[in-house]
């Protein structure tokens, strides 16, 4: 019977595989050949072809005994009662585990109301979860019930964001990518962005056969580019997919160090598994070691505290070491093994590793290495010491016995947990699990204080402030019946971290004032975890308000200073670590408020002014002098390479190189070797104050004098800084001796600065004999070449050659154009225009010097080593894969047209030709954008816009915004999409609009800003308000200007200022509209309504209106009442010679 199921199983795929295969209308959306047929049984969840009731249909096909459960389903299910009974059935069913009448309910649900949603939300979801929780067990029919569902969900509109997790969960158990595109695409669908979990789920998709490194990587660089911080999920993912690959070690330790000190990740059980197992299938046990090490050192300072590692790794890395001899590496993983971490652990793995630790324990007093392995075959698992079809053979087993290993999955006997605070400790990611375990272990009365800590830790790991403060209130109330469950310094500390995550620096302070009255110990750790608090808090504080950043700054030295001298706690490296960090945000945020400049009209506020700034000084002054003070005094065991890493990123902020190379002095005195980091924030520092040589010479000295070996890395960042400064041979100089050294081979990320050097120049025939070179010895290519390439185009201001590469990037294999790639090529027609106008304005001086227009002149190459006419340059671009040879006609002629000198006659026939194509390019590359998925953003239109705008193409510009806000005829004609209209866009849109005279246009401008306000809730720049002032009045609707005044609040948000008023007056005025002025004016000081104080311009509309209806006495009046209230140097004699009082007055005054 089981050979004839699995018999009619094969057959039934095999149906469903042509099926799919011959009703697929895209030849290249699937291959036909060398998948195998449960991957497209996951695949064909309709195009959106069928209706959802199909897609419950065909998946119920596949099964004769779901089949058999849903037409009983169909007899015995009820009709015609509520939602409530059908949700109730269905969950009590879940709650079976009977998934196969679940589904038959869902099923007949659907094909008794196939128009409407019977179903909650909520029931949908806890179908998934129960799917996916059995995912491991029948990977493929989960699965695709799983995406069957969700695809029903959105068509009804009921998924969440809950739905997608859930659904793109499975996804990843199973190691499909294909389907975790699929659920991605639905997610965009229903208008849900992804998160954190779901990149994660996507990354740990890419961890199958030999790792998808390069997809992976794309979808981390995906989620950093839209913001989002990693988690813990995300970076292991990521490691696992690495660690399925040779030689990735170096890869796996820089995203782990990243992790740290830029994400402020702590590794756990699963990175350290992952990171200490690949090390030793390299071969490289001192690594491994040190890595083991690197992750004590955040424990150092509580050496009772659990190591993230469990006791299986301790045993490989104590058995690897053994087999080799490295003693002291083996005694020193002995001493971690009473550390470990056993949470999940079940009681028959405990007991294994147990006894294998006593085992090894012996084995190394003996300094046994001839005894068989204990739990680590190194012959069997070390990569280094097997040859290239070894390692092949290795992955391929694997890879079977993993598949094997689910599929038996469900045959194996679980050990039930030991105690119920394993379940507490077990669900380490669901922090809900673990809140309803606490109460039910309150409940019974079993809670001890440990349960108490462990969820703590979690609240406080993951932020989650009402969670903690709400588990702590009841720590101590059940602490007054169980005495020992009392808080203590543990518990003080884990609910400060879920302040200091939130940045609540007045929590904190409650908090350290309860430890007082309650006389628990305040230690290092709450000493740095308040810390903590105030750089999140400065963080996310608004960088305009400098006060809050220096109370916030001030509030945390203060802190420091009561910590270190009254309760005398020691400063350790965490401490300086998190000060200098504190003193690095400050000068950042700092900085980001210097460009928000807010306009000071009195001379008590430019006084305040003075005083902030003196102040500023000051406590910029005190912080350099701390960190100086600190890094040349304190003892070197209270500071490590990390703190001083802080103190450059300080100077780095700062931008004082002389400070920074004095601290570098400092460092190596103290016996701290720097690292790449510390490196790269020197070059950065330089970089900032343009000192590029002084970077490269500081280099230099390392090498020659102190034998430093810079790393790749290093390398790169000073090919960087060549490239930064313009100085492409020296770029080329550092490259060539990469190659010669045998040391490095070089990578894509060595020759990006190389490209880039000759981008900064233009030279764009150089840039991509480079790119060549990189695919013929690298034997693949990066968009991010290209995208430099393109950049040259841009430099060179030639976008006919931008283009031309665009057409070859296209015909690259494993190469994509994305978004970077489109918006280079437009400001390529940006650049282009602008120096097409310059020119036009000079044209009088190079007509006389005849210059551009002689084809016999031979031109000389600067110091750049490029021509001075190089924006007519008309080299090939040659490769070995691509030969681009002169495009059409018309895009060689409009870059020539840019730079040569046209005569009078034909001057405007031949601008009108080249807007005309420059409009046709721009909207086929938006259309091309469109064809290949490539979401735009702001700046891919406002490059569109600006490129037509600054060929004088008035229509280009109106049509790129018409596909901008998405025009269209009829009852709703417009679809402002919100998100990519910028003020520059708006701006440019209005004055093409007022230079066609478009009446409808400018008149329709006012709703559409509206929209814009609506849907963004900002309020709208002044110079957008003014421009669209100012083309009311150009077209003669200043009535509508007049119109608005009274719903300007409700309209824009903001209440009008008085330069719209002061317009709005002016307009009046120019249209004799006098009467209108005096209400005007009067409406402004109307204290009911705005109450707006007028300036010396709004006094002078006034009273140029009272003059005009010769009211006289009011137009006196109104004028010594301007100058009473507005200072004298603030009415201006342009002012004045516009009333016939002002020119009194002036003729006054000169005699």
């Amino acid at each position: 019977m089981t050979f004839r199921r699995a018999l009619l199983h094969l057959r039934h795929l095999t149906l469903l595989v042509h099926t799919t295969v011959s009703a697929s209308t895209d030849a290249s959306s699937l291959p036909r050949t060398g998948i195998k047929a449960r991957h497209l049984a996951v695949l064909p969840l309709n195009n959106g072809q069928c209706a959802a009731l199909d897609r419950l249909i065909d998946v119920s096909k596949r099964s004769w005994r779901l089949r058999a459960v849903t037409q009983d389903v169909e007899h015995s299910l009820p009709m015609d009662r509520g939602r409530r009974f059908y949700n109730r059935r269905l969950v009590e069913t879940l709650e079976q585990s009977d998934y196969n009448r679940a589904w038959g309910i869902l099923e007949t649900l659907h094909r008794r109301y196939p128009d409407k949603s019977v179903l909650w939300p909520y029931t949908y979801n806890l179908m998934l979860r129960h799917y996916c929780k059995q995912q491991k067990t029948l990977m493929d029919e989960n699965l695709m019930r799983v995406l069957t569902m969700l695809d029903v969900m959105v068509d009804h509109s009921c998924a969440n964001e809950t739905s997608f997790q859930v659904a793109m969960a499975a996804c990843s158990r199973a190691r499909h990518l294909r389907s975790a595109r699929h659920v991605l695409e639905k997610m965009q669908e229903a208008g849900e962005n992804p998160d954190a979990r779901i990149y994660g789920f996507l990354i740990n998709c890419c961890a199958r056969r030999h790792g998808l490194v390069k997809t992976a990587e794309e979808y981390f660089d995906e989620m950093l580019d839209a913001g989002i911080k990693p988690t813990s999920l995300v970076i292991n993912a990521l490691l696992r997919v690495y660690s399925r690959d040779c030689e990735r070690s170096k890869v796996m330790m820089e995203l782990v160090d990243r992790a740290r000190n830029e994400f402020g990740l702590v590794p756990d059980t699963v990175t350290t598994r992952t990171m200490v197992y690949y090390l030793l299938r390299e071969g490289d046990v001192d690594e491994a070691v040190d890595y083991v090490r690197n992750v004590e050192r955040f424990f150092v300072c509580d050496v009772t505290a659990r190591l993230p590692v469990k006791r299986q790794v301790v045993n490989a890395l104590i058995d690897a070491s053994r087999q080799r001899g490295e003693w002291d590496h083996a005694d020193y993983a002995l001493t971690l093994v009473t550390r470990t971490d056993a949470t999940g652990v079940s009681a028959a793995n405990t007991i294994k590793d147990v006894q294998n630790s006593k085992k090894l324990e012996t084995l190394v007093a003996k300094r046994d290495t001839a005894s068989v392995p204990v739990v680590w075959a190194q012959a069997k698992q070390d990569w280094s010491q097997m040859t290239r079809r070894e390692q092949h053979s290795y992955f391929l087993h694997r890879n079977q016995k993993e598949s094997i290993e689910r599929a038996l999955e469900v045959m194996r006997l679980r050990t039930p947990p030991l105690i119920a605070d394993r379940a507490i400790q077990r669900l380490s990611l669901k922090l809900e699990s673990k809140l309803r375990v606490l109460d039910e272990l309150v409940c019974t009365g079993t809670a001890s204080a440990a349960h108490f800590n462990t969820v703590l830790g979690a609240c406080g790991k993951q932020g989650q402030l009402a969670s903690a403060v709400s588990v702590f209130t009841k720590m101590k109330k059940y602490a007054e019946a169980t005495p020992e469950c009392a808080p203590t310094s543990w518990s003080y500390n884990a609910l400060l971290n879920a302040y200091a995550v939130c940045g609540d620096v007045c929590g904190t302070e409650s908090i350290v004032t309860e430890m007082i009255e309650n006389d628990v110990q305040l230690d290092q750790v709450t000493m740095n975890t308040i810390l903590k608090a105030h750089v999140t808090r400065l963080k996310n504080s608004p960088c305009g308000d400098w006060r809050t950043h220096v109370d916030i700054t001030m509030q945390a030295l203060s802190f420091f200073e009561w910590c270190t001298e009254d309760r005398k706690l020691d400063p350790g490296a965490a401490t300086y670590y998190s000060l200098f960090r504190l003193f690095a945000t400050y000068l950042e945020t700092y900085s980001k408020a210097d460009y928000d400049p807010v306009a000071q009209s009195t001379s008590e506020e430019s006084c305040n002014e003075e005083v902030m700034e003196s102040q500023d000084d000051e406590l910029i002054a005190s912080m350099g002098e701390f960190i100086s003070t600190t890094c040349h005094d304190a003892p070197p065991g209270s500071l490590d390479i990390g703190v001083f890493n802080n103190a450059f990123n300080y100077y780095c902020q700062l931008g004082d190189v002389d400070k920074s190379f004095r601290l570098f002095d400092t460092m190596k005195k103290r016996g701290f070797q720097p690292d790449d980091t510390t490196l790269g924030l020197m070059f950065a520092t330089c970089a900032s104050q343009q000192q590029f040589e002084v970077g490269l010479r500081f280099l230099d000295y390392l090498m020659t004098t102190d034998g430093y070996k810079p790393t790749l890395k290093i390398l790169s960042g000073a090919m960087q800084l060549c490239a930064n400064s313009k100085n492409p041979d020296g770029a080329l100089e550092l490259f060539r001796a990469i190659e010669m050294s045998g040391t490095f081979s070089p990578t894509v990320e060595t020759y990006e600065p190389l490209v880039f050097a000759y981008a900064r120049v233009g030279n764009v025939t150089r840039a991509w004999e480079i790119a060549n070179e990189m695919e013929e010895k690298l034997g693949r290519a990066s968009i991010s070449i290209y995208n430099r390439i393109l950049l040259a185009c841009v430099e060179a201001a030639l976008p006919g050659r931008a283009l031309e590469v665009l057409g070859v990037i296209r015909l690259k294999e494993g190469v994509s154009l994305d978004v970077v790639s489109y918006n280079t090529a437009l400001e390529a027609f940006v650049r282009a225009g602008e120096r097409a106008a310059w020119w036009r304005k000079n044209k009088s001086n190079w007509e006389e010097e005849d210059l551009f227009c002689d084809e016999n002149v031979e031109y000389d190459t600067n110091e750049d080593g490029m021509d001075d006419n190089k924006y007519v340059e008309s080299d090939s671009i040659v490769g070995d894969h691509a030969v681009v040879k002169d495009g059409p006609a018309s895009a060689h002629s409009i870059d020539e047209c840019t730079v040569k000198a046209v005569s009078t006659q034909d001057h405007e026939h031949g601008q009108h030709e080249k807007a005309a194509w420059v409009r046709e390019s721009v909207m086929n590359l938006l259309d091309e954008m469109r064809q290949d998925r490539v979401k735009p953003d702001k700046t891919t239109f406002e490059r569109a816009i600006a490129a037509c705008s600054v060929n004088q193409d008035s229509e280009g510009v109106i049509s790129v915004f018409d596909t901008l806000i998405d025009r269209r005829w009829g009852e709703n004609a417009v679809e402002l999409k919100s998100d990519l209209v910028t003020e520059s866009s708006f701006s440019a849109y209005l004055v093409e609009c007022t230079t066609l005279r478009d009446k409808d246009r400018v008149l329709e401008a006012p709703t559409l800003l509206h929209k814009w306000h609506t849907a963004t809730g900002q309020v709208p720049p002044v110079f957008v308000v003014m421009q669209m002032l100012d083309s009311l009045e150009d077209l003669g609707e200043w009535r509508r200007a007049v119109r608005m005044l009274p719903e300007w609040q409700t309209s824009f948000g903001v209440a009008p200022s008085v330069s719209v008023y002061n317009r709005v007056m002016r307009m009046c005025n120019r249209a004799e509209e006098y009467q209108l002025v005096a209400s005007i004016f009067a409406t402004m000081q109307d204290t009911a309504a705005y109450r707006v104080h007028p300036d010396a311009e709004s006094y002078i509309q006034r009273i140029y209106a009272d003059e005009q209806r010769e009211n006289w006495v009011a137009a006196t009046d109104l004028f010594v009442e301007m100058q009473k209230r507005c200072p004298r140097d603030e009415i201006s004699h342009h002012q004045l010679q516009k009333i016939a009082l002002g020119r009194y007055r002036l003729r006054q005054s000169e005699t």
